[in-house]
This record gives C-alpha cells, structure tokens and sequence, in this order.
C-alpha cells in the first residue's frame, strides 16, 4: 500500500508541475539550482515524460535535490539505489537516502517514525 501510495504521489506531482513548464523550462531551472525543477527533471527522465526514459539522469537529477533536502528526491533516489535502477543496487546508500526523507516526515519513505 505504501508503494501504490508513493507511485501516486510522484504521479501526481509529475503531471501537476509539468504542466505549465516545458523540458527546456525546466532544465533550465533545474540547471540553475531550482530543487523543485531538479526533482521534477528526474521524474521527467524516470517516467519518460518529455524526454526518453533515462534512470541514470533521474538519478542524477533526484541526487542533485536530495543534496538540498528535498524529501521527495531523497526518498526517490533511496527507490532508485534500492531496486538498482540507474545505479548499482546498493541498499546502505538506499537506506541512507530514505531515512533523510523520513527525519523530513515524509510519510511514503519505509523509515518514517
């Protein structure tokens, strides 16, 4: 139930801050510094939405909002590390990722208190 809860959110968050911003609007942001743009980049690549499904540039885009705490991406890229997509699987870099999402209460992370 968590999981489809989570698929949800990202879905809804892709479709919802995509809309009024085109892929070159939004690397454009992303490549500024905008965490939001940077997230919203990685979905664009994990999804392959505007552009061909990519995970090692969802990674580095999820991993470039992370490093600014963004809940979302941290607990995205913990997905990514956990289930090898776009990296090496690696389950300690999962972990650590999801539980920087959860100390931020993000509630779709496995390690929310």
């Amino acid at each position: 139930m968590r999981l489809l809860t989570a698929v949800i959110i990202v879905f809804l968050l892709l479709t919802a801050s995509v809309r009024g911003q085109n892929f070159e609007e939004t690397r454009q942001l992303a490549e500024q510094g905008n965490a939001d743009a940077q997230l919203r980049l990685g979905l664009m690549y994990a999804n392959g939405k505007g552009v061909p499904e990519n995970d090692a540039e969802a990674v580095k885009w999820y991993h470039k909002a992370a490093e600014q705490g963004n809940a979302i991406a941290q607990s995205r890229l913990g997905y990514m590390y956990e289930y090898g997509n776009g990296v090496a699987r690696n389950v300690a870099e999962a972990v650590k990722w999801y539980r920087k999402a959860a100390e931020q209460g993000f509630a779709n992370s496995p390690f929310h208190p």
